[in-house]
This record gives structure tokens, sequence and C-alpha cells, in this order.
């Protein structure tokens, strides 16, 4: 009789597989400094929120922040005892990450207005009331923003970013204006040195889109600025010389101009009897430039720029003497001890001259504006007449120069 295998009948080993990893209990942490690099202020909310929107959907979320995805129970039954619920502490856990990075994405003086918030979908709704909220007085202060906007003394690519982000905001609190609102916003405040373009892109028959019109200002920007470059205003200058009795002359210093170098020559003489007088610098007063500058090289006028800061032509913002008040012009005054003898002594690269006598001016008016020639300890001599001159010189021909008169 044979004996029975007791390991034929032992039951057949059923071999069974782990059961897959659940990965909705993985944590994820976001970096705001390297994945949230904007910023948010008061000026770019659609753009943050841009930014943000797009990585908590990629990371699956944004139920946290919308409410859709709400907070588990604290506890759940467990053979009829109430046990702590897994589910609820890995929901905390991710919300506090997510509260962290809205907090960490934000300026210092947005922070305090969510730093009370206990969950990301509370500090997610703090902001969203600040930067969108959908009022009638919210969407009025919004235009009105946008119809005062000016570009000033900004670049275009500045100026057309604040129109952009206010346009946004408006998007946001469903408000959207069009391209062709929003092209006659633009070009409203561009200011007096785009009307040329602003009067073309306005008599279109084909509306033109913001993106199109963007790329024409940059474009037109550039032009102007290389207008500018080719712009360079004759700085003046003068020189008052007096020989005395067979002394020579006698001088303090050298009438030294950097845009006209061959000024520079011949203003360097001896003091042999004395001190002299010190040197006087023209000065222009408060006022603006001369509305119009001469082009280097050539007589020709250029009118066709107007500042949009002082509303003057003849200037851009960049250059406008209320900004950026210009390198104040010299003259220089020689003179010896004694100042009887009345010969002239002329630096014929000069552009302007200076008496106080009236008898060296053969044409002359009064002069009413508010310049004045400032001497060397900074006291002003008011100029009370404008004329010019017409001299003959050893070589029997004639010079023509422009003074100016003053009171000694």
């Amino acid at each position: 009789m044979e004996k029975e295998n007791p390991a034929n009948n032992s039951p057949p080993h059923i071999a069974s597989t782990p059961p897959p990893q659940n990965t909705s209990t993985d944590l994820i942490s976001i970096n705001a400094t390297a994945q949230l690099p904007l910023k948010l202020t008061h000026l770019n909310y659609p753009s943050w929120r841009a930014q943000f929107n797009a990585l908590l959907f990629g990371y699956d979320l944004m139920g946290f922040v919308d409410g859709s995805k709400s907070c588990p129970p604290s506890t759940i039954m467990n053979d009829g005892k109430p046990t702590p619920n897994p589910d609820f502490a890995l929901w905390v856990r991710q919300d506090q990450l997510l509260l962290h990075a809205i907090i960490a994405s934000t300026s210092e003086n947005i922070m305090s207005f969510i730093a009370s918030a206990k969950t990301s979908r509370e500090a997610w709704q703090k902001l969203a009331h600040l930067y969108a909220n959908k009022s009638r007085s919210r969407v009025m202060s919004l235009k009105d923003r946008l119809s005062s906007l000016s570009r000033g003394t900004k670049s275009v690519s500045e100026y057309l970013q604040l129109i952009k982000t206010t346009a946004d905001e408006l998007a946001i609190v469903d408000s959207p204006l069009d391209d062709i609102d929003l092209v006659i916003y633009t070009l409203n405040g561009l200011g007096p040195e785009f009307k040329e373009i602003s009067a073309a892109m306005k008599a279109r028959e084909n509306p033109i889109t913001f993106e199109e019109l963007y790329d024409k200002l940059i474009d037109y920007e550039n032009f102007l600025k290389k207008e500018e470059m080719s712009h360079d205003a004759t700085v003046l200058t003068a020189n008052f010389t007096r020989r005395s009795n067979g002394q020579g002359t006698n001088s303090l210093g050298r009438n030294y101009n950097r845009q006209n170098p061959r000024s520079n020559n011949g203003q360097r003489n001896n003091n042999q009897h004395g001190p002299s007088r010190p040197p006087n610098f023209y000065r222009k007063a408060e006022s603006p430039p001369s509305h119009t500058t001469r082009r280097r090289g050539t007589d020709q006028l250029s009118t066709n720029v107007t500042c949009q800061y002082c509303d003057r032509p003849g200037h851009t913002a960049k250059k406008c003497y209320k900004l950026h008040p210009p390198s104040e012009p010299m003259v220089n005054f020689t003179s010896s001890n004694r100042l009887a003898a009345q010969d002239w002594l002329m630096d014929s690269a000069a552009t302007h001259h200076v008496t106080n006598n009236m008898q060296n001016l053969s044409l002359h008016s009064e002069y009413h504006g508010p310049d004045e020639i400032v001497v060397g300890d900074g006291s002003g001599l008011p100029i009370t007449h404008t004329g010019s001159s017409l001299l003959s010189s050893h070589s029997n021909s004639f010079i023509y120069l422009m003074f100016f008169s003053f009171l000694p």
C-alpha cells in the first residue's frame, strides 16, 4: 500500500503582488523662487495670477484654492470607534505648502494683507477681493486710471506695459476692452512727440491690434533717438578783452569749450601787472533753451520735435532743461588793471561778446529776457541790450560780431 505524500495533499500556493502605492499621498512642494519668479505687487496681479494658475493646474492643485477639493473630516469610524483620518492630515499638510507658496510669491507690502490667512483658499480669496473686485466702483476706477495714463518720461515699453496691465485688470473683473478702445487709450497718452504716428494710426481704414501698435511704437521711438543724436545744440561762448596803455593784457584762465575746441586757442595770457578781474561766465537763468536747435555742420533748423514735459518745441524730454539743466556756456573776461583804452581784441571762435559801452554796438535793442552774466564770485550782471557790430580788421576785411551789453 502506497503511502500518500502529504506534500501532494497541501493546498496550492497562490502568489499575490503587492497593491500599487497610492501616489496621491505624495506631497507637492513648490519652490516659489524658481517656479514663481514674478512676485505680486499692486500693479501686476493679472500676470501673477496667470503664472500661479498654470502651476496649480499642472500639479492638479487648483481644487485647494477654488474650494472643489474640500478638507476631509479629521476622524473616521473604524469598527464603531472614531479614529484619526490620515487623509485629513495629508490635506492639511498640502494646503499649508500651498499657503507658503502664495505668501512667498508676494511682495512685502502685500504680504501683510494675507498674513492672517489659515488656508490657501482664504489667502487666494483675499487677494482676489483686493485686485479682482467686480464692483462698479472698481471698474470705474480702472477705466479712469487708463484714461489718465500718459507716457511722460517713461520709455514706450514701460508705458505700454502699464496700459496692458490696467486692461488685464479690467478683463479680470469682466469688463474687457476691445483692441480699438485699447489703441485709442494708448495713442492719447503718448504725448506730442508721437503726434505724427498717432494721426497715422487713427486714420487707418483697417484697425490695428495692440500687438501691432506695440511694434510700430518701439520702431518710432528708436527713430526719435537717432534724430536726437543728430541734433547737437551750439554752446554759446564769449570772450571780452581790453588792451591797456601798451602793457599787454591780463587773464585768469582759459575760455574752454568742450563742444567747440577752436575757441580754446589764443586764450592763455600772462598776468604781468598785478591781479586782474576774475573771469565771467555767461549763465542762462531758469529759462528754456532755444526753440530751435542747429544741426552739426549745417544751417538747417530743427523744429520737428516738441518736449512732452514742458510742451516747448526744439527738444525732447531727455534733453529738457527742467529735467536735465544744460551745461552753462562760458564767457571769458580778461583785462588789465587800467581800462582806459577802448581797443578790442576779439576771439574769432567765440559766438558772442560782451561790452559795457553802448558805443561799441552798431545795432542794438533792449533785452528783457531772464539771462544774466555771472562773475567769478557768483554775483550776476544784468544784460540790458543785445546787438551787433561790424568791425574792420588788419587785413581790411570786416568782422561781424554779436554782443551782450551789461551794466558794470
